[in-house]
């Protein structure tokens, strides 16, 4: 707020009729969450501050009358026409409907300790209808004519805090400006009900009960607070003939009875002055305009107020301060994040440009190659990861000649942000390394060899009137009619050693000194195609396209076993008219079906990709999406949720919550296209020696490593590789940031080549450690819920939910429930407790240090390498790390 109040307005007399006057800026974070977030929560903060500015402004003026809600209208859009907050071509009739809102939102005010009534500025209250009296049950027992008038106030006063109001003619009480007071409530003598507040309560107390009762309890009145309650109602409040009965609406809610709310027309708007000050409770904290014997009017609250001597126009309190010094400047605020559809995001960065919107939340997408206009300051919301990143964000600003710029970075309590606060020079003026591209990296080369070769044998196939291999299934599996599978076909193809592809690969490989690594990958002796195929004793990660092809049909041929096995015993129970038991294996036979075609119909790049078969040129290829149920609903179509699976078995699991476009969305199952499955997996932990071990197949348990059978820990997860779908969430973004159900935890599978890596000597000080690197270590990440009691997963829709707890848990175990679709039809198929898990293949660096050390010593150790990691040219986010066992009596090594 300070720094966009310290921007100057444009020069530009086109640009001056936009919001904020042609002020313009731009917000950086690095996460996209934490930008989503940010925009929302800065329209509504700063809007409200300035709605309450203008409000003040108008209700500070001197004036003779009790300046009333309907007096305030007219003034208060004709203030903020004025000052562009509102659009005065908007009209005068839609612009007063906005500002009945901002009356009715001040009058309901949720957040009270920051409304005007709250900070001691103007006492929002009930003007004294003409002709009342001081009521006889309370003068009968020694209440003074001040008295009386007072306690009859703080009594409404409850009923207005609790958002018992008549909704005035054009407000909209549905909007979500109003949360969580969306609800028409009213008032009656007794019985509360939905949307029903009762004067009286049931039981207990309730605020007005307690008041009273520490008001006569002050006065040392000695009668029935409960009685007295209910005469004040029955007597004075709700009497036809008495004049406080004008300030109350009065109407029949069906199959309640008579209710009453307050008139927000009677509701007044009185600032503060030298005769009209509140009072303070030193306990706890609030601010009041009316008591009675110095009674704390707050609910359960035994202090006593005193009368605030202070100037209250001081400005020494933050709220206060805002409401009287803020310049009344618009804002309009957008997200514009990787999160958005291409051509909705598009949109909003050209209207950014023009100052329709003149106010952008951004992640990384504005880094690079967007020329954004002219943009006067840039607040990042965190320190950046690198100088690079700092100079990229702060140089969107200024890049107009002769114009300046102010560039705010706040420092969050990380310790990287802590770094650079202490030590901002390192960032400011920091070294931006030369982005190099290393053309001396085997690894790299190897692989694009692979994929010109793959792209080439394809190429013929095609030309040759043969079908594009898109899907595994299609390229490992022997065809029906043939005696080899297009893999063997391929295979053969590169040990005939094909001439083309011998010149391109010599025309494409860097040859560089000496052609070294012309020579370490064998280019002219066609050494690196014997890699590809042939597994080697002294090279661990050779045999690459072997291996995913024994995976492949690996994973084809056991579910093919199952389902032959589930098809035998179908037909036993048929020939044994067992139907029941036979409609269960159809059932079974059913899954194992749809896992055949999961399995076969993966997508070809992507799975050789995984196995490092071929490059990945950078970019995740585990991208998952929440595809977002619309019916209908306009907003769906602008966001577009995708996520690397890692990340997405998080941010989309059931009970997490994902901000985009100002709106929460919520996972509400996983996708399962129709003929496939959901792929599980059986997992554990040892308990003698803290092994994880992952399998498929039934929870039978060993150790690989000590041979022991029992398990710490361990269960069902279910792998979401087709994505996830989601619906708009009926919370709206509050103060609270988007909920994250469950912590992902990463494991150690195992090494996938045929044997582990070779161990080597490193001299590290006076100590020899031990270390191996691999290109095929399997990482399993796991998010096992809140308090590791997984989700809810139905494998047959793809439903999924929290984990319920007690009696519901017990409760919707056996009940149908609906399939995550706009059609929402029933499913009468159970859930199973389930974790949500995802694997991959990478590279791998373990270290054994040779010494004794617990788990517990050794993930402190891990930390503090991956935290060092940045020291080396390694940014904290492109390396993670996790223990693997060595046994019960030996120290954990480091991955």
């Amino acid at each position: 707020t300070a720094l966009y109040q310290a921007l100057p307005e444009s020069s530009n007399p086109e640009e001056q009729l936009k919001p904020g006057e042609g002020r313009k800026l731009l917000s950086f974070a690095d996460s996209r969450q934490d930008a989503a977030f940010f925009a929302p929560y800065l329209e509504r903060t700063y809007s409200r501050a300035v709605e309450r500015r203008i409000l003040w402004s108008v209700i500070n003026k001197p004036s003779d009358d009790v300046v009333r809600f309907g007096d305030l209208v007219t003034p208060v859009r004709r203030a903020a026409e004025e000052a562009l907050v509102l659009d005065p071509d908007s009209g005068g009739a839609t612009n007063s409907e906005r500002v009945r809102s901002w009356l009715m939102r001040e009058v309901l005010a949720v957040d009270r300790r920051q409304s005007l009534d709250g900070v001691g500025l103007a006492e929002i209250s009930i003007a004294l209808p003409r002709g009342i009296v001081p009521p006889p049950p309370l003068l009968d027992l020694g209440f003074s004519e001040p008295e009386c008038t007072d306690l009859l106030l703080v009594l409404l006063e409850s009923l207005r805090l609790q958002a018992a109001v008549s909704v005035p003619d054009g407000v909209n009480i549905k909007n979500q400006i109003f949360s969580p007071r969306n609800v028409v409530t009213a008032t009656r003598l007794e019985q509360s009900a939905y949307g029903i507040l009762a004067w009286l309560p049931s039981a207990g107390t309730n605020r007005r009960l307690e008041f009273l009762n520490k008001v006569l309890g002050a006065k040392g009145i000695d009668t029935d607070a409960r009685q007295l309650l209910s005469d004040l109602w029955t007597r004075v409040l709700d009497h036809p003939a008495s004049p406080w009965s004008k300030v109350l609406d009065k109407q029949n809610k069906r199959g309640e009875g008579q209710v009453i709310s307050l008139n927000p027309e009677w509701i007044t708007f009185e600032p503060t002055s030298e005769s009209h000050r509140p009072f303070t409770c030193p306990k706890c904290k609030q601010i009041w305009w009316r008591t009675v014997a110095r009674v704390c009017p707050t609910f359960k609250c035994d202090g006593i107020v005193e009368l605030l001597t202070s100037d209250i126009r001081s400005g020494s309190e933050h709220y206060r301060h805002l409401y009287q010094e803020l310049s009344p400047i618009g804002l309009s605020v957008k997200e514009h994040t990787g999160q958005l559809e291409s051509g909705y995001a598009a949109e909003i960065q050209q209207k950014f440009i023009d100052g329709d919107i003149n106010a952008l939340s951004c992640s990384t997408t504005f880094e690079l190659g967007v020329d954004v206009g002219e943009v006067q300051a840039v607040l990042m919301k965190n320190v950046p990861p690198t100088p690079a990143n700092y100079v990229q964000r702060a140089g969107r600003s200024g890049r107009r000649a002769g114009s300046a710029a102010l560039v705010v970075t706040f420092a969050q309590r990380r310790n990287h942000d802590l770094h650079y606060f202490a030590h901002p020079s390192a960032m400011v003026d920091g070294t931006v390394s030369t982005p190099i591209i290393s053309l001396e990296n085997p690894q790299i080369v190897r692989r694009h060899l692979h994929a010109m070769a793959l792209a080439e044998f394809e190429k013929r196939v095609v030309a040759a009137g043969g079908e594009w291999h898109k899907e595994v299934g299609q390229f490992f599996e022997i065809p029906d009619g043939s005696d080899s599978a297009p893999v063997d076909d391929f295979i053969a193809w590169l040990q005939s050693h094909p001439t083309d592809l011998g010149e391109a690969v010599r025309r494409v490989a860097p040859r560089g000194e000496d052609d070294r690594i012309a020579k370490i990958l064998g280019v002219d002796t066609w050494a690196w195609v014997d890699a590809l195929i042939a597994p080697s004793d002294h090279e661990e990660s050779f045999g690459w396209l072997t291996r995913a092809t024994d995976d492949a049909r690996g994973d084809i041929g056991e579910v093919k076993a199952e389902l032959a096995a589930a098809n035998e015993r179908w037909q036993e129970l048929t020939k044994q008219n067992q139907n029941r038991l036979a409609m269960n294996q159809t059932r079974r036979m059913t899954v194992l079906q749809r896992e055949q075609n999961t399995i076969q119909s993966r997508q070809l790049i992507s799975y050789l990709a995984q196995r490092v078969v071929i490059p990945k040129y950078g970019f995740p290829v585990d991208v998952v999406t929440m595809e977002v149920l619309s019916d209908g609903d306009i907003a769906s179509s602008h966001i577009d949720l995708s996520r690397d699976l890692r990340i997405g078995i998080s941010e989309f699991a059931p009970g997490s919550q994902v901000i985009a476009d100002g709106t929460y969305w919520e996972p509400v199952g996983l996708r399962r296209p129709p003929s496939k499955h959901l792929s599980e997996r059986s997992w554990a932990t040892c308990k003698e020696c803290k092994a994880f071990q992952i399998w498929r197949g039934t929870d039978e348990f060993t150790c690989e490593i000590c041979g022991d059978d029992k398990k710490s820990g361990g269960g069902k997860i279910v792998l979401p590789e087709f994505g996830f779908i989601g619906k708009r969430s009926k919370e709206t973004p509050g103060e609270a940031r988007p909920v994250r159900n469950g912590l992902s935890t990463t494991h150690f599978s195992s090494y996938q080549s045929e044997a582990p890596p070779e161990q080597k000597p490193m001299l590290l000080g006076n100590r020899t450690i031990r270390y191996s690197f691999s290109r095929q270590g399997q990482i399993t990440v796991i998010n096992t819920g809140k308090n590791n009691q997984g989700f809810r997963v139905c494998l047959s829709c793809g439903r999924a939910e929290e984990v319920p707890t007690g009696k519901a848990r017990r409760s919707l175990d056996d009940k149908p429930h609906v399939r995550p679709n706009i059609r929402e039809t029933e499913c009468e198929q159970h859930f199973r407790t389930m974790g949500l898990g995802h694997q991959y293949l990478t590279d791998v660096v373990e270290l054994d240090f040779g010494v004794s050390m617990d788990w517990a010593h050794a993930q402190s150790l891990l930390s503090a390498l991956l935290a060092a990691c940045p020291e080396i040219g390694i940014t904290r986010d492109d390396v993670t790390g996790t223990l693997r066992s060595q046994g019960s009596k030996k120290a954990p090594t480091l991955i």
